[in-house]
């Protein structure tokens, strides 16, 4: 009997494991699908017209375009203080690394202080390693 319990307690880790997995897909399923509708240019072209920053050609082209042009987070953070004048008080606009996740980092706290939460924020390093362009057109738009 005690070898039949183990044997059940190992099947039920097993069902919890795939419950947990397929539970997993869904919601990344069901995001996908509700970033998808968010298309970069329209976004892209809002921020342009807000920050008077141009868009490279490269940016209406391909994800990684996108990236390049949003990646330093200058751009969010002048779009932050467009929208609210002061809400970023100072802007990296140096290239390196620390610069780049100091300015996202100070724009996803802006896009917080608005009310976007959970699924509506990107994670910074999703912007700097191009990962989910997708969610950040969505915080964004």
């Amino acid at each position: 009997p005690a070898e039949w319990l183990r044997s059940g307690r190992d099947v039920g880790s097993a069902w919890h494991r795939a419950v947990r997995e397929s539970t997993r897909k869904t919601q990344n399923a069901s995001r996908q699908a509700y970033t998808s509708r968010v298309l970069p240019l329209p976004v892209l072209s809002w921020v342009s017209a807000v920050t008077g920053a141009p868009v490279p050609e490269s940016a209406t082209s391909d994800e990684s375009g996108a990236q390049d042009f949003l990646e330093s987070g200058v751009v969010l953070c002048e779009l932050a203080n467009r929208i609210r004048p002061g809400a970023v008080a100072s802007i990296e606009r140096k290239s390196f690394p620390f610069a780049k996740r100091q300015n996202v980092e100070n724009f996803l706290a802006f896009a917080q202080s608005l009310g976007l939460k959970g699924n509506e924020v990107f994670r910074a390093e999703e912007l700097i390693d191009g990962t989910d362009m997708a969610r950040v057109f969505v915080c964004i738009a």
